[in-house]
């Protein structure tokens, strides 16, 4: 088995990446119910009948984007984008934007390596760091460059106090990837080239559906 489970399980109060052996201390409802995930199925293998060969991984990730599905942080500020001339994004909260197709191969790649040896937690993103505010120009600049429609003229850094949420978020939820980089041989790609083949690939999509609908 392998669960998908967050960054958020953390509380954001380290300043280096966060390893699997750091201490989980979720500071929102999401964050204790995917550690609550996580400690069911470490508990569900340790105690597995002995006869079983029962393999398991659990695979913390951070920041997903894709150019499918309805919404994520990316689609989210080309719509905004396309529609104002101003906007205000969060500049305090730092972490790792990860491309949906880059984690969904790192899991391809994990499956034949399952086994009792192999069993535990490991962290996959996109290699650099970002606060919300760096994703929100590259995803401008990247866009631009594509052709996207944009009005977009500023973005303006805000602190998490000025856009305040119901759910807290950690400060910094950065996940150091050496334990999966050396299991699978094979460090994760920077964040921004994910994101400009990400948007080439919408971009593409787009257009395929503006066709099908001609």
């Amino acid at each position: 088995m392998i669960h998908i489970s967050t960054d958020y399980v953390f509380d954001g109060q380290k300043n280096t990446p966060y390893t699997e052996q750091d201490s989980t201390n979720p500071i929102s409802v999401y964050g204790h119910s995917k550690l609550g995930g996580e400690q069911a199925l470490q508990q569900a293998w340790l105690h597995r009948p002995a006869n079983q060969t029962n393999s398991y991984i659990i695979l913390r990730t951070a920041w997903v984007y894709g150019a499918y599905g309805k919404s994520n942080f990316v689609k989210t500020m080309l719509k905004l984008g396309s529609e104002r001339e101003q906007i205000r994004v969060v500049s305090d909260q730092i972490g790792t934007p990860t491309w949906s197709n880059h984690l969904a191969h790192a899991i391809a790649q994990l499956i034949p390596k399952l086994n009792p040896e192999t069993s535990g937690t490991y962290h996959f993103t996109n290699s650099g760091a970002a606060s919300w505010y760096d994703f929100a120009i590259a995803t401008f600049e990247e866009a631009e460059q594509l052709g996207f429609p944009l009005k977009v003229q500023s973005v303006i850094p805000i602190t998490t106090a000025e856009y305040p949420t119901p759910a807290q978020r950690p400060a910094y939820s950065i996940l150091g990837c050496a334990k999966i980089s050396t299991l699978l041989e094979t460090h994760p790609p920077h964040w921004r080239t994910a994101l400009r083949q990400m948007l080439i690939e919408l971009r593409a999509n787009n257009a395929t559906l503006l066709q099908t609908k001609r």
